[in-house]
């Protein structure tokens, strides 16, 4: 059985295992959280602090804005009640890929090196509180791994 809200604790276990090992998988880590985060974006559409980091994080060339984008998300999120799950979730969301972006062009001042491993369980976290079959889907297709379901439990 699936919990209906994945806390805090169980983002880090989830992170610090499954999580690491998809973001590694990637080619092309902050481009692969820009599409990830491209797809979760239809639960909340149109925040211009999610938007704007898609394009940041899907481009190296516009990754030296990452830190100033996560800022924005950051302050949005700071001032977003948590009981608007879907909001606070997606720019939790935002705020890891703007960090894997930054990290990727900022070697003299990263976030957490461990940051990005967050991507992939904030979108499961995000799949758990939206609950709509198809937009459940589209994301699983979009981290292009799932953890077990003794993982989620």
């Amino acid at each position: 059985m699936k919990p209906q809200q994945l806390d805090e604790d169980h983002i880090r276990r989830l992170a610090a295992n499954w999580g690491r090992t998809v973001y590694e998988a990637q080619r092309d880590g902050p481009a692969w959280a820009a599409s990830v985060l491209a797809v979760a974006q239809d639960a909340d559409p149109d925040i211009p602090e999610v938007l704007a980091i898609i394009d940041i994080a899907r481009y190296q060339s516009e990754r030296h804005l990452a830190h100033d984008a996560f800022t924005a998300a950051r302050v949005l999120r700071l001032t977003t009640p948590e009981d608007a799950s879907v909001r606070f979730g997606l720019l939790r969301l935002a705020e890891v890929a703007a960090k894997a972006a930054w990290n990727d062009v900022n070697t003299t001042a990263p976030f957490d090196f461990n940051a990005p491993w967050k991507i992939a369980p904030y979108a499961v976290a995000l799949t758990e509180i939206v609950a709509e079959p198809q937009y459940c889907s589209l994301v699983k297709r979009a981290v292009g791994a799932w953890p077990a379901e003794d993982d989620l439990a």
